[in-house]
Order: structure tokens, then sequence, then C-alpha cells
């Protein structure tokens, strides 16, 4: 795209927009879809996106049309850290797994998001009391993968 949401906002008219040579790269975390309340419901209260900080990272590459297809050339340069799996044992006692082994699980108990400075699992399962929260999240290299809750 050849605009910034701010001159987006400003024209009510796309022949309005002056057209320039520079691209414009949005990139969002998270994005709402269906049932976004324009024309129906609104989204069921567990899918509405909530404002809060949020990290992720992207790299950006140079292709051309003589290289291979773009997407086979970025699978092998760049690892997943993938999903994590959390086991509720007895006695609230939880292990958890990653799909990629070389990925390190980080976690918190407190409700916030877990971050690189988060405690790593030990791997062994780890003791969590009612009214925990616990969100982990896979991390390989400096990419992290999706973000698992549970409440205990």
């Amino acid at each position: 795209m050849h605009y910034t949401q701010k001159e987006l906002a400003a024209r009510l008219h796309p022949c309005d927009l002056q057209p320039t040579n520079d691209v414009v790269l949005s990139i969002d975390y998270k994005q709402l879809s269906l049932g976004n309340n324009s024309c129906g419901s609104p989204p069921l209260w567990e899918y509405i996106i909530r404002p809060r900080r949020e990290e992720f990272s992207y790299a950006l590459r140079p292709w051309q049309a003589s290289m291979k297809n773009p997407f086979d050339q970025a699978r092998p340069q760049f690892p997943v850290a993938g999903g994590v799996t959390i086991e509720r044992g007895k006695n609230n006692r939880v292990t958890l797994r990653c799909m990629n082994p070389a990925a390190k699980i980080h976690y918190t108990t407190d409700g916030s998001q877990p971050r690189a400075d988060s405690p790593i699992y030990p791997g062994e399962a780890l003791q969590l009391s009612k009214g925990d929260e616990l969100n982990v999240v896979a991390r390989l290299q400096n990419l992290f993968g999706p973000v698992s809750t549970v409440r205990f």
C-alpha cells in the first residue's frame, strides 16, 4: 500500500489520496476477523482482542523473480518455536511440552505475558495453586510461538 493509516483516515474518498512512490508496510500482531460487528453480532467474549503489550519479531529479506518460490526460501532459514502443550496432573501439578524440543519454554503464573526474561521451564512438573494463571510460550532463538494460558 502507498498510504499511511493517518493519510487514509484524513481522506473521505480514495480519489483524494495523492499517489507516492513510497511503500507503507503495516504489520499487525493480531487482527479481528469474522464477527467484528460490521454486519451483525459482535464476536464472542473469548475472541475479543483486548489491548495489551505484545512483543513479536519479523524479518525482511530481498527477493528477486529469478529466485525460487519465496516461501520455500524462507522456511529453511527461520526456526519455528511452535506451541506448548500444558498437561495438568494430580494436585495441580503441570508439565509442559513443546512441539520443537530445541525451544525453551518461558512461563509466568501471575497472569502476565511471558517474555524472554521470564522463568524458563525446568523440565519437571510445576506446582500451581488455585487462582494461578499459567501463561507459557516457546522461544527458539529470538522467535516466539503462540502464548497458551490456563487458569487454576
